[in-house]
């Protein structure tokens, strides 16, 4: 005769309840006295070894370490502002075209027609030379 598995399973967790109910009823009762304290066992002090004139780091060993975290922390510095000064934002009085730069767009357009000017004349001059057809 073979039980199903759930029966199994009840009968084992009732099996373990019946184990576990007289371990904690101990517990149950407020009345009962508590257990016993074990006497800490007196732990004698070792005493420190004395150290042999080891003080760590030296006085310039200190000074190097800290000058090395400065010039770190200024590096760093330095690249967060050039970055930032890089990727900023462009203003609306740099996208427009600056004093200087029209200036040059004048005295290019000036040029242009003083050139064109001469040419006209040339040309003029050329077509007034020309000889007569007969």
């Amino acid at each position: 005769m073979t039980l199903p598995r759930s029966v199994l399973a009840l009968l084992a967790a009732l099996l373990t309840l019946a184990v576990a109910v007289p371990a904690a009823s101990g517990q149950s009762n407020p009345f009962t006295p508590p257990a016993p304290l074990v006497a800490p066992e007196e732990v004698t002090p070792v005493p420190a070894p004395v150290p042999e004139d080891d003080d760590g780091l030296e006085t310039w060993q200190q000074a190097l370490i800290f000058l090395g975290g400065f010039a770190l922390l200024a590096g760093i510095a330095v690249a967060i502002v050039v970055d930032a000064r890089r990727r900023r934002p462009v203003t609306e009085e740099e996208l427009r075209p600056s004093r200087a730069a029209q200036g040059d767009a004048e005295h290019r357009r000036a040029e242009h027609r003083k050139r064109k000017g001469k040419q006209k004349t040339q040309r003029a001059a050329r077509k007034k030379n020309r000889p007569k057809r007969k």
